[in-house]
Order: C-alpha cells, then sequence, then structure tokens
C-alpha cells in the first residue's frame, strides 16, 4: 500500500513539475514565435502586447483540457477493464514526448500539435486517484488523497523554482527537463508500480460507456452524487485560472519576469504542500471531511477576491495562506465521491470526474483569459483590472458554498 501511495505521489509530483517548469516561460517561447520582444511583456510605460500572447495560450488550454474532455471517461474504462499500471504508463509516455515536441517547436502550429497528444493521454491524475481508491477504505480514504493532493504542491515548489534556475540557461531548458523527469517517472513506474485492481473487479470494456455521452448518462444511475460532482466541475473551472493566466497576471500586475513568476508559484507551492502533507490529516480526523471542504471553499473565495483587487506583489503574496486551505477542496470532493459508488467502477467515476474537470477546463480559458485580456488594455491610459478572472472566480465559490451545503443536507 505504501509504495502504491508513493508512485501516485510522485505521478502528481513528477506532473505537477512539469506544468510548473513550464509555466514561467511559455509567454516568452510565445512572444518569440510571434515575433515579440519577450523584454515588453512585463513593460507598463508603453505598448504591452501580454493580452495578445494570452490569448494564444488560452487557445493551448482549450484544445488540451478539450482532448481531456473527449477521451477521459475512454482511459478510465480502459483502466477498470485492464488495470491502472498500463494506462498511467502510457500516460507518462505521451507526457514525455509532448515536452519534447514542445521543446523543438519552431511554431504555434506544432505547439498545438504537442498539446493534442499530451490532452488524449492525460490520464495521469484520474488514474492516480482511482489507483489510491483502489488500496483504500472509507476510513482512510480522504486522507490518502490528501497525499496525493501533497504531491501537486511539492511538485508546484521545485517545478517553478527549477524552471526558474534554467530559464536563465536557455528559455526551453526547462521544457527538455520536464520530458526528461516525464521519462524518469515512467522508468520508475514500470520497475516498482504493481497493478492495484484485482483481475476480480476489473470489468468489460463498455464503449457506451467509454465515450463522454454515454459517461455523462452514467451519472443519472447515481442522483447522490450529482451536486458532488456539479461542485467539482465548478472548482475545476475557478481552479483553472491558475495555469491560465498567472505567468500574465503577475506581469501585468506587479511587473514579474519569468524568474519571478516561476518564485511565486514556487511559494505557493510550499503553501500547498504545508496544508497537505501536516493540516489535512488533523483537520478531517477533527472535524469530518465536509467540514474541511467547507473551509476550503470559503479560503478559495477570500484567495479569489484578494487576488481580484491585489495592486502589486505584496498584494499577491497576502493571499497565500489562504489559496493554501483552499487546495483541500478538491481531495475532499474526490474522497466523497468515490465514498459513493462501488468498487469497480472508481476507474470510471475518476474518467467522469475527469471528463467533467476537463469540459470546465475547456471553457475555463475563454472566460478567465477573456477577462484578463479585457482587463489589461494595451493602452496603459486606459481603466485596467488585470484582476478581473479572479473575481469571477470568487463569484463561482459562492455558488459553490451554496452548491455544498444543499448537497450535505440531503
Amino acid at each position: 500500500m505504501r509504495q502504491t501511495i508513493l508512485f501516485a505521489v510522485g505521478v502528481i509530483i513528477l506532473d505537477a513539475m512539469g506544468i510548473g517548469l513550464l509555466m514561467p516561460v511559455l509567454p516568452d517561447i510565445l512572444a518569440e514565435l510571434q515575433g515579440i520582444d519577450p523584454k515588453i511583456l512585463h513593460q507598463a510605460d508603453s505598448y504591452n502586447p501580454i493580452g495578445e500572447i494570452a490569448g494564444i495560450g488560452m487557445w493551448l488550454t482549450a484544445v488540451y483540457m478539450g482532448m481531456q474532455f473527449l477521451f477521459g471517461p475512454t482511459l478510465g474504462n480502459l483502466s477498470d477493464r485492464f488495470g491502472r499500471r498500463p494506462v498511467l504508463l502510457i500516460s507518462l509516455l505521451a507526457l514525455g514526448i509532448d515536452y519534447i515536441i514542445l521543446g523543438f517547436a519552431g511554431s504555434i502550429w506544432v505547439l498545438f500539435l504537442g498539446r493534442i497528444l499530451a490532452g488524449i493521454a492525460g490520464a495521469t491524475y484520474g488514474t492516480a486517484y482511482a489507483a489510491i481508491a483502489d488500496i483504500s477504505n472509507k476510513e482512510n480514504k480522504a486522507r490518502n488523497f490528501g497525499f496525493v493532493g501533497a504531491g501537486f504542491g511539492i511538485g508546484f515548489i521545485l517545478g517553478p523554482a527549477i524552471g526558474a534556475a534554467l530559464a536563465g540557461l536557455d528559455v526551453r531548458a526547462p521544457i527538455f527537463a520536464a520530458a526528461l523527469l516525464s521519462f524518469v517517472n515512467l522508468v520508475f513506474g514500470y520497475l516498482f508500480f504493481q497493478e492495484t485492481l484485482p483481475k476480480k473487479r476489473q470489468r468489460p470494456f463498455d464503449f457506451r460507456r467509454a465515450n463522454p455521452v454515454g459517461a455523462l448518462q452514467q451519472i443519472r444511475k447515481v442522483p447522490q452524487i450529482h451536486g458532488w460532482l456539479l461542485s467539482a466541475f465548478l472548482f475545476g473551472i475557478a481552479f483553472t485560472v491558475y495555469p491560465a493566466v498567472w505567468s500574465y497576471y503577475g506581469r501585468a500586475v506587479a511587473g514579474w519576469d519569468r524568474q519571478e513568476v516561476g518564485i511565486s508559484l514556487a511559494v505557493f507551492g510550499v503553501s500547498f504542500a504545508i496544508v497537505q502533507i501536516f493540516l489535512l490529516g488533523p483537520m478531517v480526523n477533527r472535524i469530518g471531511p465536509r467540514r474541511v471542504l467547507a473551509i476550503g471553499i470559503w479560503s478559495a473565495f477570500l484567495c479569489f477576491l484578494g487576488l481580484g483587487l491585489a495592486q502589486n506583489g505584496t498584494h499577491i503574496y497576502m493571499t497565500v495562506p489562504l489559496s493554501a486551505l483552499s487546495i483541500v477542496v478538491n481531495p475532499m470532493i474526490s474522497s466523497i465521491l468515490s465514498n459513493s459508488v462501488s468498487e469497480d467502477v472508481q476507474g470510471e467515476l475518476q474518467g467522469i470526474n475527469t471528463s467533467l474537470a476537463a469540459v470546465g477546463s475547456t471553457i475555463a480559458p475563454f472566460i478567465m483569459v477573456g477577462a484578463f485580456i479585457w482587463g489589461t488594455p494595451s493602452n496603459p491610459d486606459k481603466f485596467s483590472l488585470p484582476g478581473a478572472p479572479f473575481l469571477i472566480c470568487a463569484c463561482l465559490m459562492l455558488s459553490l458554498i451554496l452548491i455544498t451545503r444543499r448537497q450535505s443536507a440531503l
């Protein structure tokens, strides 16, 4: 059991590191491919094309998440049929190939090709959660999911820090580092990760349940999870604001360069890890997962409100404690969902959850980046509100508070 948890956490750590390595440098790479000098992206006293660059990043994110929506249920059902191990290993291989494509990309269209490939095989999160569900019971599931969530925080500590350092050598060096990490994780999983799904719990693959429409139809059979799935969906939309606009937001609000963006991500990652490793378990044991969930949602609301109104880097860093507490929302919802269905459909459940999250994450970039572009006109004399995407997320958290209260009362 311990080895499985360590591998699942390792998968998430390296995945988050890959994301963290890429985020600080993506705006610079996009600017270069568009023939724009990256140095002007954090200048406030002249024409600033940060909104234009963010728009391209929006489409890259939307394509990636759109592929996850289309293929998430398929991979979830494949993991219920053939096991978690082959799906995880193939996904890691695809991610490594994607980063190599990104590293050598000489045009925007090649970047899109890589994101399509990664989105199709991007099942690592859902399958890792399914593997944890396989070896957990109702008493320790929330804690074990919290360990997986801690991996995300740890990855966000290491990724941006390493990315910021490597970016000083070459703007694409962090991307090749992400590829190397994916392949290292692939080898580690091949050598040490044992299958967690027993043969007796594997079920035949059914295409009617393995496509987005069929998967969503299966939800109707389990009405007790509708509200929780909607909660996960809305939180997924809100949390996408970080990868969608953070690299651009930091430049617009605080004038950060790519190194400073990397440092900020590392600071937030440290706070995520502290909460997940040291606070989440005791909180769940003391007050229960649903109250912990409520604390996380309220913290997310206040964090998004603060980021929406921030005027400088100090204001941004003041939201770190609230952001740290908000990270408990996803593992708590995953735990509640997992305890609501039978053991033989854990992969399918995580596939549905991944697919719904992907729908939200496909929609979110258009909302978040659209709001950012509106709030950051290229003319510095016009009204600006670069925190507009975070104010939208604060409104989503208010909706989430109402939904989870109703769901808890059923």
